[in-house]
């Protein structure tokens, strides 16, 4: 019995060690930022933003000119001309807000017709190169509350993905 006992110990020591799986793990924001293709979409999602920004801009100026003006004249408009202008500034703020909503829709669908490539490249070279490097789990650094930096494969998929890998870190940060 003992015999039996000590094999099937043994065995299971030994499928442990057969069966042992390769993990690493990425910091997803680090590749991200690292990749010249980010920073090329974050420019251009600035430049597109910019005449929405400006019309925005000029509609809020407009807004302010139009309450300054009605404060200030307010004491002596007739009942029929304040109604008249409470209700410009009004359909005034409605439209800020509409512009304020389609102008973020806009800008969220823009920003992910650019990132949406650049998240399907990076899943693509970490599905090749944990295929290459013979790992069985690739997890985001973001999840793990403990790895070992061994494990870590950001830089490397930075080099693979052709970014620019960040200044070292000082010592004890």
């Amino acid at each position: 019995m003992k015999k039996f006992i000590l094999m099937a110990a043994i065995g299971l020591l030994m499928s442990l060690g057969v069966n042992a799986q390769k993990q690493g793990y990425i910091n997803v924001s680090e590749l991200l930022s690292s990749l010249p293709a980010f920073e090329k979409a974050k420019q251009d999602l600035a430049s597109f933003s910019k005449p929405f920004e400006e019309a925005y801009a000029t509609m809020e100026k407009e807004y302010e000119t139009k309450v300054n003006a009605f404060k200030k004249d307010q004491k002596t408009m007739s009942d029929a001309v304040k109604e008249m202008r409470i209700s410009e500034i009004q359909d005034l703020e409605a439209r800020i807000m509409k512009y304020r909503q389609d102008t973020e829709e806009k800008l969220a669908n823009k920003e992910r017709d650019l990132l949406t490539p650049i998240y399907q490249s990076i899943e693509k070279a970490i599905n090749d190169y944990a295929k290459a490097n013979g790992f069985d789990y690739v997890f985001t650094q973001e999840a793990l509350l403990y790895a070992k930096d061994s494990e870590n494969l950001t830089n490397a998929l930075i080099t693979k993905m052709g970014g620019k890998k960040p200044a070292p870190k000082p010592a004890g940060k």
